[in-house]
C-alpha cells in the first residue's frame, strides 16, 4: 500500500515541530541549570513533547547538545561573515569595536545553554570544545584581511598585533561574561560594550574616542 504523499507532510511539519520544540528546551535548560543537572526528562517536560518523540529525534542529551552547538557555531559563522563584508575603509574604529561587541553580546547571550553545555564536555569530548578556538580563529583571520583600513587611527607601534590583541580581550571577557555574570562587570548592555571599547582603545593607544593617531 502507498502512503499519500499528502498525509506525509503534516506528519513531517509536527515532527519538525517537535525537534525544534526539544532542542529550545533544552538550550533554556542548559543555560539554567547546566548540562550535567539537566535530565533527559526535564527537557521532555519543559518542550511539551512526548519521550517517544525526543529518542525518535535524538539518540541522547549528548546528541541534543552537539545540534545545539552545531546550531551556534553555524549562525556565528554568518554572523561574522556579515560583519567582516560590513566594514568600510572609512569607518571609526570606535564604532567598529561597539558594533563587533554588540554582535558578539548579542549572539553570545541567545546562545548560552548550547556554550554551557560545551564547557561541561569538554574533558570527555574536547574536539567539541575545540570548534569554539576554530570560531575565534576564524574571526581574527578574517578581520586581519581589514586591519589596513584602521592603522592610521592607531597610536600603538603594531598596529595589527594591537587590533588583534584588543579583539581577542573583549571576546573573552564577553565570553565568560555571558556564561557566568561577573559582579565588576556592569550589568547593563550598553554600559558593558562602553567598558569593554573604552579598553580597547587604551590597548591601541588611541588619543580620544574616534581620534586619528
Amino acid at each position: 500500500m502507498q502512503v499519500s504523499t499528502k498525509s506525509q507532510k503534516p506528519l513531517q511539519k509536527r515532527s519538525q515541530q517537535s525537534r525544534l520544540k526539544i532542542l529550545n528546551a533544552a538550550e533554556k535548560l542548559f543555560a539554567e541549570s547546566g548540562y550535567r543537572a539537566t535530565k533527559i526528562s526535564d527537557i521532555i517536560s519543559a518542550s511539551g513533547c512526548s519521550a517517544g518523540s525526543f529518542y525518535h529525534q535524538f539518540k541522547d542529551k549528548r546528541e541534543v547538545a552537539e545540534i545545539l552547538y552545531n546550531r551556534y557555531i553555524a549562525f556565528m559563522e554568518q554572523t561574522i561573515d556579515n560583519l567582516v563584508e560590513d566594514i568600510q575603509e572609512d569607518e571609526d574604529i570606535r564604532s567598529m569595536f561597539t558594533r563587533v561587541l554588540n554582535l558578539a553580546l548579542v549572539a553570545l547571550s541567545s546562545h548560552v545553554g548550547a556554550r554551557a553545555a560545551v564547557v561541561d564536555l569538554s574533558h570527555e569530548a574536547p574536539e567539541i570544545a575545540e570548534r569554539g578556538y576554530q570560531l575565534t580563529n576564524r574571526f581574527l583571520s578574517q578581520m586581519r584581511d581589514k586591519f589596513d583600513v584602521f592603522h592610521g587611527q592607531i597610536g600603538h607601534p603594531d598596529p595589527t598585533v594591537a587590533i588583534e590583541n584588543a579583539l581577542q580581550l573583549n571576546l573573552i571577557v564577553l565570553t565568560q561574561h555571558t556564561l557566568r555574570p561577573r559582579r565588576y562587570l556592569p550589568k547593563d548592555n550598553e554600559a558593558l560594550i562602553g567598558v569593554l571599547v573604552d579598553a580597547a582603545c587604551g590597548i591601541l593607544k588611541l588619543s580620544e574616542p574616534g581620534a586619528n593617531a
